[in-house]
């Protein structure tokens, strides 16, 4: 749950990058956060399954992740979360024990904070991502695809992260810009590990690699926001569901 309000580029950017992750809006969304995948042990699982239920708790989660995923406002997202108290309070009454669980915790209590103040900025700095992942979700609510976080360990990713977070902290078009020009090493290097992904994931990537020398050549917002599907379906293939 990140808000920007600070410049279209920036607000667009993020938004179209993020949501395919998680739930993305101009000023933020349910289950942002930094990409995970967290289970829970076999003796915590057996405990889990007495007292809660996962299958309700990830329902809920995704009913508000597709309910909120198209959501372009502040006012908007707060009325998504009024819509769905009963699956907050479902998620609360089902979290399961260990990092998945602290961190819904800690994201049901930031909504809750919200609704309570009508004050979306209370979302800003929400992560949940884990919780998503945990669901095997992304932050529409839709399955994670095949590739996810199978690129973790490549060169491609080991080049691309930096640019993508960058670009996700970034305040204003300036810093978006930033994200690619102050990385021009690993721009350079995007083009041949490209070559070596996943036909899954390639066409993403050489538009990512052919884009970003183009920026770096003349930066450019709009080609920036041009890039947001092929981001967000690498950032998966990276293991960032945000």
């Amino acid at each position: 749950m990140r808000q920007s309000e600070t410049g279209a580029g920036v607000t667009v950017m993020r938004r179209a990058i993020m949501r395919v992750m998680a739930v993305a809006i101009a000023v933020g969304g349910f289950a942002i956060g930094a990409g995970a995948s967290v289970g829970i042990s076999q003796a915590n699982a057996a405990q889990f399954s007495v007292y809660a239920s996962k299958a309700a708790f990830c329902r809920a989660d995704i009913a508000i992740d597709r309910a909120s995923s198209k959501v372009t406002s502040a006012t908007a997202f707060i009325a998504i979360l009024k819509a769905h108290k009963q699956d907050l309070t479902t998620m609360s009454r089902n979290t399961p024990p260990g990092p998945v669980g602290t961190a819904a915790k800690k994201l049901i209590a930031t909504a809750e904070t919200a609704l309570a103040t009508n004050n979306p900025s209370a979302l800003a700095n929400a992560q949940g991502g884990a919780v998503d992942t945990y669901c095997g979700v992304n932050g529409q609510g839709r399955p994670l695809p095949a590739y996810f976080n199978t690129g973790k360990r490549t060169a491609f990713c080991t080049n691309f992260l930096p640019i993508f977070k960058g670009v996700a902290a970034a305040t204003s078009d300036a810093d978006v810009l930033s994200a690619f020009t102050s990385h021009t090493s690993q721009v350079e290097q995007l083009a041949a590990a490209a070559s070596k992904v996943p036909a899954s994931v390639r066409s993403a990537a050489t538009t990512m690699a052919q884009t970003s020398e183009s920026i770096v050549k003349s930066p450019n917002i709009s080609s920036v926001q041009s890039l947001a599907s092929a981001a967000g379906k690498l950032a998966l293939y990276c293991g960032q569901n945000q």
